[in-house]
């Protein structure tokens, strides 16, 4: 018979998260974990098996809980058009939030480790075709209703609002000023002329 744990998993996971967006992974040791997480290294291995496996429950918990809810707020209601744009200014609001100046963890992890580190990568590259897939629905359903130009095909528009997307969240995490941002954030609306 499984023991009951004897501490909240996805309180600690939730610390874990918020430790590896705030320091990223290399940087964040064993002992840093079990600190943030308030959890000793026996339950740790008992729960979590290893950092590494932490990092991509972290990755799809951070996914689940944070972006797919905020992208559903910002876009809630919305026109298609109208919707790209909100992705975008909301981006905006978190300059002020210390931990929106920690950027994105999905990108963070995918610049530090994706590269070398084919788990981190299927989670990255699985993630951004998700976010590809929502911009080019968004862009045809607009492209439908004449709101959006209909000069590119929606699979390069898509593809290139999510790398507009992945430029603001690299500019946040490095705490460029409140006016460069904004006047990247203000093109995505003539991208759709």
């Amino acid at each position: 018979m499984p023991r009951t744990k004897a501490f909240d998993v996805t309180d600690a996971l939730d610390k874990a998260k918020d430790y590896f967006w705030a320091h990223g992974y290399e940087s964040t040791s064993m002992d840093d974990l079990l600190k943030a997480m308030g959890i000793n290294r026996g339950s740790f291995y008992d729960t979590y098996e290893n950092k590494h496996k932490l990092l991509l429950d972290a990755l799809d918990h951070y996914i689940e809980n944070d972006i797919a809810p905020s992208l559903a707020k910002a876009t809630e209601g919305l026109e298609p058009r109208e919707a790209i744009v909100a992705i975008f200014k909301r981006k905006l609001k978190r300059m002020n939030d210390p931990q929106g100046r920690f950027g994105c963890l999905l990108i963070n992890t995918a610049l530090e480790l994706a590269p070398h580190d084919e788990a981190v990568a299927k989670v990255v590259h699985r993630r951004y075709d998700e976010l590809a897939k929502r911009f080019i629905r968004l862009v045809k359903q607009g492209q439908a209703d004449g709101t959006i130009s209909k000069r590119c095909k929606p699979t390069q528009l898509g593809r290139l609002l999510l790398n507009h997307l992945l430029g603001v969240l690299v500019l946040l995490r490095s705490r460029v000023s409140e006016t460069m941002l904004k006047s990247v954030i203000n093109q995505v609306d003539l991208l759709l002329d």
